[in-house]
């Protein structure tokens, strides 16, 4: 379903030099799968897939998923990382996940193939509204890429 959005995501990231890659979406759209070629493919980025991450011992004694999201940044911050977690969009967190990450991710991805007004809708919405510039965008599958910062 993403090989040719993969194809030219790459292409961006290897064109750009970027660091930083997360990638969002509703639960069950595919992320960990888009992640996990997208990591096949650039050999060099740490894998993170957050609800992996944060059952590591070090995080068992933080409650905030704010929180860990702030040391997972600042562990990875010198790497080459790909970053999972659906709630990156998500405002209703105490600590307001977006104003956590939104200065450290290069690139953004949004998977969104499912085009569920009632479901997704709210993160596209979310997702439009960012700053940064749209590098990627394909409707048919969903596939949304913007440069946050470099």
């Amino acid at each position: 379903m993403w090989n040719k959005d993969l194809k030219r995501i790459v292409e961006l990231i290897k064109q750009g030099g970027f660091k930083s890659i997360y990638v969002t979406g509703y639960m069950k759209v595919g992320k960990s799968t888009f992640c996990k070629e997208l990591h096949k493919q650039l050999p060099k980025y740490e894998y993170i897939e957050y609800d992996e991450e944060v059952k590591k011992p070090f995080y068992q004694n933080i409650e905030f998923r704010g929180d860990k999201l702030k040391m997972i940044i600042n562990k990875y911050k010198d790497k080459y990382y790909i970053l999972d977690y659906y709630r990156l969009l998500d405002e209703t967190d105490g600590q307001g996940i977006l104003k956590i990450w939104d200065k450290k991710a290069e690139i953004l991805i949004l998977l969104d193939p499912n085009h569920n007004p009632n479901i997704i809708c709210n993160f596209l919405d979310k997702f439009k509204k960012l700053g940064g510039e749209l590098i990627h965008k394909n409707t048919s599958t969903g596939a949304y890429v913007k440069l946050m910062q470099k």
